[in-house]
């Protein structure tokens, strides 16, 4: 008995260890972007995120077919309205920043189009590169403000990797989330999607605009003057 009690607790003792967190990639890769000299750089063309539209009724019903329904709905206002992709623009932005303070160069490939966005499936479409501007757009959303009967918000969340295609590895990643709640005045939910969702695609657009702005100082490392 003392012995398979010991056993026990030898076993137990082991399972209590814990094992460690993989060491999340850098923001920045501007160290590194300074000898990319020549370097090809393939685009990721991924698809755009979940969009969830969110109403009072459906974030009230919660887990009970309220996020299915706000799903729904979302895809329906992104079909009905040609809501844009912000993903391929950034990327396109940033290779284009890439090239002139850098020297990279574009790889003869075609924007990678991805449904899985592991890091592997992504250094894999992109053999024959040398890095991949890997841009997700992760989430999208339109949301009432529930302190607030009637107003809504908006809210984009994207994330930008640099995969090194040879090794696999992630050499840089940042997230963005930007989101019009902490707006002083917030348009009503007809009034975002007025005029074919006029409002909400400008919003849309501002916010990629601020999340490539993000993206150019904290993951290239081109800021101030050098930027224009």
């Amino acid at each position: 008995m003392k012995v398979l009690m010991q056993g026990t607790l030898f076993v137990l003792t082991l399972s209590g260890i814990a094992t460690p967190a993989a060491t999340p990639p850098p923001e920045s890769a501007a160290e590194l972007a300074k000898t990319w000299q020549g370097k090809s750089v393939a685009l990721s063309a991924q698809p755009i995120g979940r969009f969830m539209a969110w109403t009072r009724t459906n974030i009230t019903l919660g887990m009970l077919g309220g996020g299915a329904a706000a799903a729904a709905e979302g895809n329906h206002l992104v079909t009905n309205n040609g809501i844009e992709n912000q993903a391929p623009r950034i990327a396109r932005a940033l290779l284009d920043l890439a090239q002139k303070h850098f020297g990279v160069v574009a790889a003869p490939l075609t924007p990678l189009s991805l449904a899985a966005p592991d890091v592997a499936a992504v250094a894999r479409a992109a053999r024959g590169a040398d890095l991949v501007f890997d841009v997700q757009p992760l989430r999208e959303s339109l949301e009432p403000f529930m302190a607030k009967g009637g107003e809504y918000f908006v809210t984009s969340d994207l994330r930008f990797r640099i995969v090194e295609v040879g090794s696999g590895r992630v050499l840089a990643e940042k997230t963005c989330v930007r989101t019009t709640q902490v707006d002083p005045v917030l348009p009503s939910r007809e009034e975002w999607l007025a005029n074919h969702a006029e409002r909400l695609k400008a919003a849309l657009a501002k916010q990629g605009d601020s999340c490539l702005d993000t993206f150019e100082v904290v993951v290239l490392g081109i800021s101030g003057g050098d930027r224009q």
